[in-house]
């Protein structure tokens, strides 16, 4: 009535785990009245020992103690085994909560599956006409187009193209657009539409390809409609590279006419207007692009450099200005950069809306500036700038503009307004479901609003992010440090310090990993850690006291005499700045 199976490879046995338990359910459901035996599985990772026909081990008790709460018919496997099987199986797992089981030490994390949970999962998605929540709107995500150049060092020229027509694709008011945060997690992975329409929660989903050599480009592109798998449109492209806008230009219109999508005029206008008429000068724009990482200085000074280059090659070019003036205010905030950043990036993005009034991302990079310098300043024409405004004239340009909605919150969140921060914590969480980040922050800001329920099942999701993340990129710090605030918050701390330890190794002298590992330090109640980690960093002459001083995490080390020092410290440099 039972048996105990090995298997070398974890996916194998979750496959032949949901395999039996389909086929069983299957065979009653056509012959109802047949004798039922029904089982219950437990799946688990870990060492055995084996002994003649036997095996055991702590691995092997986890597992029959996973298969005693499983529902009959179901399957519950451990997190171990959740996080091997990740993005690698097109099998959904709902969360079943920390149980503790029998002669097990630790509390285990578990994960269940049921043919009823996978057939209402079929259902609700096959009655939703759009294949996500968002049905006032079709949904769309485009994935990273594959590099076919033979050449490593292109692409950046393939995600570029990838960048632009999500860029495009977001200025349409009908349409809801994933940002690339999310999309390009899949970037090198094989893709299953239906999956990935799952996890985005979109109905379609646009995939191509790019090959460059010499000073042609060869661009495939296809619209699929994931409720179905069928192809609504697909086209090739074969043309010069100084043609690449206009091909940009031709996919987008491809798309909007396949989903029957009617644009504004303004919009009609803005999705046609070519970035810059200098191909050099984007080429240079999208290495800069591709560089720009908001958790790494020498990345945003890297990305600086190619922004001033594509400047140098056409001074018109708005969108290069943005990207220069979010490298200076990046610096000044987060990387205690003098006050010469601010001003160059006021100048920056101020030259951008010059030249266009209209770009979304061109508010949104001067909300971003000026929440940098107390939320209000003026322009270089002297004009006064408020930040709240500028990032709403964004939203308003493009309501799915990730950055807009993050700096938005963030901003709020240094003022401390946590219930706005968390409304756009939240937008730009929905924009961008598969970033770990923007969840991992509301955590913090849930529990101080004392919304339980909701720190929670985030945390799970965090955690269930950040893992799939770190599979993808194993030495992504940001990843990890979002994994760890999870942990912390599901209280698994010794899980937490291991993804916290593995985050300060990867990048030791980083001063955002540090502030974030002395924030989870101080809510574990390590001070002495916490503090050290801060001292280590305040030296840095850093400019984000506003952010600190409203960071519910340090609450605990808010009276200690080594902490008014430092924010002492911290507040007459940004005095004296």
């Amino acid at each position: 009535d039972g048996l105990l199976g090995e298997f070398s490879s974890v996916v194998d046995a979750v496959n032949w785990a949901v395999e039996i338990q389909t086929k069983i359910a299957e065979s009653y459901t056509d012959e109802p009245d047949n004798f039922e035996i029904e089982y219950r599985i437990g799946v688990n990772l870990g060492d055995v020992i084996v002994d003649g026909d036997d095996i055991f081990g702590d691995g092997v008790n986890v597992a029959s103690r996973l298969q005693e709460i499983s529902e009959t018919g179901g399957i519950c496997i451990s997190e171990k085994v959740y996080a091997e099987v990740l993005g690698k199986l097109d099998i959904e797992f709902a969360d079943g909560g920390v149980r503790s089981v029998k002669n097990i030490a630790q509390p285990v994390q578990v994960w269940r599956w049921s043919p009823e949970a996978k057939a209402a999962a079929t259902r609700r998605y096959i009655e939703n006409d759009k294949g996500s929540q968002l049905a006032d709107r079709p949904s769309i995500a485009v994935l990273p187009f594959d590099n076919m150049s033979g050449d490593p060092e292109q692409e950046y020229f393939s995600d570029g193209i990838s960048e632009d027509i999500i860029t495009d694709l977001s200025k349409i008011s009908a349409l809801f657009v994933i940002a690339r945060n999310s999309s390009f997690t899949y970037k090198g992975q094989a893709i299953n539409i239906q999956q990935v329409s799952r996890d985005l929660g979109v109905r379609y989903v646009v995939e191509g390809s790019v090959r460059k050599a010499g000073n042609r480009a060869r661009i495939t592109a296809q619209l699929i409609d994931a409720r179905t798998g069928g192809h609504v449109w697909a086209d090739r492209y074969d043309r010069e590279l100084a043609d690449i806008f206009a091909v940009q230009d031709e996919i987008t219109s491809e798309i909007v006419n396949a989903l029957q999508l009617v644009l504004l005029p303004n919009e009609m206008e803005r999705v046609a207007r070519a970035p810059t008429s200098d191909f050099q000068a984007y080429d240079y724009y999208l290495k800069g692009r591709q560089c720009f990482h908001p958790y790494s200085e020498d990345k945003i000074i890297e990305a600086q450099q190619w922004f001033e280059r594509a400047i140098e090659c056409d001074p018109d070019f708005a969108r290069a200005y943005c990207g220069l003036a979010d490298c200076g205010s990046l610096l000044y905030s987060s990387y205690g950069g003098h006050r010469e950043n601010l001003d160059r990036a006021l100048e920056a993005v101020s030259r951008a809306l010059d030249l266009e009034p209209d770009l979304a991302e061109a508010h949104s990079s001067m909300g971003l500036v000026l929440s940098g310098s107390m939320g209000l300043a003026l322009s270089g024409k002297g004009e006064k700038r408020d930040a709240e405004e500028e990032f709403a004239k964004a939203i308003e340009l493009d309501p799915d503009l990730y950055e807009a909605h993050n700096y938005w919150a963030r901003y709020c969140f240094e003022q401390g307004n946590l219930e706005e921060a968390a409304k756009h914590f939240e937008q730009a969480w929905r924009v961008s479901p598969r970033d770990p980040h923007t969840p991992s922050l509301l955590l913090g800001i849930y529990r101080d609003l004392n919304r339980k329920e909701d720190v929670e099942t985030v945390a799970l999701k965090t955690l269930k992010t950040g893992l799939r993340k770190l599979e993808v990129e194993p030495n992504d710090t940001v990843a990890c440090l979002s994994s760890a605030f999870a942990l912390i918050h599901l209280d698994r701390y010794p899980e937490a310090v291991s993804m916290m330890d593995r985050a300060f190794e990867i990048d030791p002298s980083d001063r955002i990993t540090q502030y974030n590992l002395a924030c989870a330090y101080a809510i574990m109640g390590e001070t002495d850690k916490a503090l050290d980690f801060l001292e280590e960093m305040s030296g840095t002459n850093l400019r984000n006291v506003d952010w600190m001083e409203n960071d519910g995490d340090l609450d605990s080390l808010r009276d200690h005499p080594r902490f008014k020092k430092i924010m002492q410290r911290l507040g007459a440099s940004k005095t004296d700045s």
